[in-house]
């Protein structure tokens, strides 16, 4: 495969450090390089019966009430250090395997899609407020490069499946060109 991969090594449990040797073996050239921790970042998340909201027509002024749970999903607080534009990569992804049943019986409402709002000083339950397309794909990878503007109060990511309760865990990971604050909002 062409593709570039990233390589993650983790224990099954936080917070623990420990040493490890990484061997790849391979038929054709590669080019492996470390990236800087300041400026790549991977956090794992897992929608829920609590927060699995959906898509922004799970909202007002498409539904109200116990059906309006798109401000429930997980938020995610970005914060680029630096002045002016930045070049920013924010991907989404899900284990393909333990999603694939439900793919099955819903592709359309397992569809993957993230909000990226500019934050307000406090999130900002308004989607209208979202500075990237509100596209939902039906792939178990979803990316976005933009250019953001860096000020104190960051931006809100908002991973998101299409339909409402779709429960799994994701992936999130950001790269950027700066250093920069990647935390649960």
């Amino acid at each position: 495969t062409e593709s570039p991969f990233l390589i993650v090594p983790t224990l099954s449990k936080p917070e623990i450090a420990s040493q490890f040797t990484l061997t790849i073996y391979s038929s054709a050239p590669i080019d492996l390089r470390r990236l800087e921790d300041a400026k790549n970042a991977v956090l794992s998340g897992e929608w829920t019966k609590e927060n699995a909201g959906g898509c922004h027509l799970h909202s007002d002024p498409f539904c109200s009430g116990e059906d309006s749970t798109w401000k429930n999903n997980p938020k995610y607080h970005l914060i680029l250090k630096g002045q002016g534009k930045s070049k920013v990569k924010i991907t989404l992804s899900r284990p393909e395997s333990s999603w694939k049943k439900q793919i099955a019986k819903d592709a359309v409402g397992c569809m993957l899609g993230m909000y990226i709002v500019e934050n307000q000083g406090r999130f900002e339950q308004n989607k209208d407020k979202t500075i990237n397309p509100k596209e939902f794909v039906p792939f178990n990878e979803y990316s976005e490069e933009l250019e953001l503007e860096s000020h104190n109060h960051g931006y809100v990511i908002v991973p998101a499946t299409y339909a409402a309760k779709k429960y799994g865990s994701f992936i999130l990971s950001v790269s950027t060109n700066v250093e920069f604050v990647f935390k649960p909002y």
